[in-house]
C-alpha cells in the first residue's frame, strides 16, 4: 500500500478547508451609562455605534449567522447628592431599559418599585434577550447604529420627585459568522 506524499496530503487538506468554508465566533461587550435627571417620569437615551464597540465582529458583519446575549445587567451605578445638583429625592422608581433600531424597540430589563441605591438591579428578561440579540444582529448587518434607553418614574416619596441617577448597562454579545466557499 502506498502512502500519500506530504505535498499531496497538504494540498488535499487545503482543498478540504476551502470547500468547508470559514466560520468563527466573536464576542464583545456593550457598556453604556445612562443618566436619569428629571422630575416625574424621565428618559435617557444613548446612541451605540457597533463599529466602535463590536471589535472583530464588525469586520465580519456581513457574514453573521447568529447573535446571542451571554450576560446582561442594568444596575444603578450612581445616586447624585446635593454636591452634584440637582440632588436625587427619589427612593424608588419603576422603569425599564431597552434597545431601539429603526422604530423597533425591545425592553430587556425592567423593575417595579426598584430601591434607588447603589447596586440596585433592574430585572433582566431572559426571553426578551432573544429579541435584543436580533436587533444587534440587524444593526451589525446595517450601519451599526442603535439606541439604548432607560426610563424611570418615581414611586416614592412622590411621583413628581426628582430622580437623578446613573444606570449602567453591561451586555455581553456573542456572534457567529460563516463564509461559504460558494
Amino acid at each position: 500500500m502506498k502512502t500519500p506524499s506530504l505535498a499531496r496530503a497538504t494540498v488535499g487538506a487545503l482543498a478540504l478547508s476551502v470547500l468547508a468554508g470559514c466560520n468563527g465566533t466573536k464576542t464583545f461587550t456593550i457598556e453604556e451609562t445612562l443618566t436619569i435627571n428629571g422630575s416625574g417620569p424621565s428618559v435617557s437615551t444613548n446612541v451605540i455605534n457597533l463599529a466602535e464597540v463590536a471589535d472583530g465582529a464588525w469586520d465580519h458583519r456581513d457574514k453573521i449567522t447568529s447573535a446571542k446575549i451571554t450576560a446582561c445587567t442594568a444596575v444603578v451605578s450612581k445616586v447624585y447628592t446635593g454636591a452634584e445638583p440637582p440632588a436625587n429625592e427619589t427612593t424608588s422608581v419603576t422603569g425599564s431599559v431597552s434597545l431601539t433600531l429603526g422604530g423597533e424597540t425591545v425592553v430587556f430589563a425592567s423593575g417595579t418599585n426598584v430601591a434607588v441605591g447603589l447596586g440596585a438591579v433592574y430585572v433582566v428578561d431572559d426571553a426578551a434577550l432573544k429579541g435584543t440579540a436580533s436587533l444587534i444582529k440587524k444593526a451589525l448587518k446595517g450601519d451599526g447604529m442603535l439606541e439604548v434607553s432607560t426610563d424611570a418614574s418615581p414611586t416614592a416619596p412622590a411621583t413628581d420627585a426628582t430622580t437623578h441617577i446613573d444606570v449602567k448597562v453591561l451586555m455581553d454579545v456573542e456572534v457567529e459568522w460563516s463564509v461559504s466557499p460558494f
